[in-house]
């Protein structure tokens, strides 16, 4: 279990991305980027391919560094923090590959994916007197998450067994894992089916209902437009246009970078 996070003032922005640049080898993959995300909202990123989605997300989450700008969460400048500290800070993700431990199950993937404050999982093992009574501590909490995305009865289930779906499911109980204040989903809902699309759509409500904050990108328009309270739409790296979802849907801009894609998807 995580340790409670050093206080900070309550600001209505929890993430504030303010002028954000970064290019490769002369390609501009973001360029001059300025978004924010309010507390208790969900936000979708959303752009054709090659936009810079990706990259932006992990030049929040510390995976790359910006080249001019700054990201701060909760007033607070973590631009060039490392990765880990930014995950102390209260900031976890999911990628678009999933990244589970196959031959493992469900309760050891949760397992392995607590973190203390200070010190990895392993380290509490190696303190015999401290093991037993923290590890079922952990193991209660990974319980309560598998509970609450579905997958409490697949606890004993080797990874590679469920479904891509339920896989999906389980990366985003991990990311819960360490309670933080701002999750970050890569294309969820890709390749599920409607079934477990709406699964996926009710777990990231109810998050909201919980208070959570909800930053994502995702391909499916209709899936987007349907949960989110803001859309911001980036192309070729820039960022051009930012609303909510019934003003992106008419935006001349958003329809043209899509060759009219949303209105043809979203109705």
């Amino acid at each position: 279990m995580s340790k409670a996070r050093p206080a900070r003032p309550r600001r209505d922005i929890l993430l504030d991305v303010k002028g954000l640049w970064k290019s490769f080898g002369g390609i501009t993959a973001v360029k001059d980027c300025d978004f924010t995300v309010e507390h208790g909202t969900i936000v979708g990123l959303i752009g054709p391919n090659g936009a810079g989605k990706t990259t932006m997300f992990n030049l929040i989450c510390g995976h790359l560094q910006a080249d001019k700008g700054a990201v701060l969460l909760d007033g607070a400048d973590i631009t060039s923090l490392k990765p880990h500290q930014i995950a102390q800070m209260g900031i976890a993700r999911t990628f678009q590959l999933i990244r589970l431990f196959p031959n493992m199950t469900v309760l050891e993937n949760m397992m392995l994916a607590v973190r203390d404050q200070h010190e990895e999982l392993w380290h509490a093992l190696l303190r015999f007197s401290y093991m037993k009574k923290e590890e079922k501590r952990n193991e209660q909490h990974c319980m309560e998450l598998l509970s609450f995305v579905g997958l409490h009865e697949k606890k004993d289930e080797l990874a590679r067994n469920l479904s891509y779906g339920q896989q999906k499911l389980l990366e985003i109980a991990r990311a819960l894992v360490s309670e933080p204040e701002l999750l970050m989903l890569d294309e969820p809902a890709g390749g599920v089916n409607l079934t477990m699309l709406n699964r996926i759509k009710g777990l990231i409500l109810k998050l909201k209902e919980r208070g959570k904050t909800v930053l994502l990108i995702e391909h499916n328009m209709e899936f987007v437009m349907d949960i989110c309270d803001k859309v911001v739409v980036l192309d070729y790296g820039e960022e051009i246009a930012v609303g909510k979802p019934a003003a992106i849907k008419k935006n001349k801009r958003v329809l043209d970078a899509y060759l009219g894609g949303i209105d043809e998807t979203v109705t």
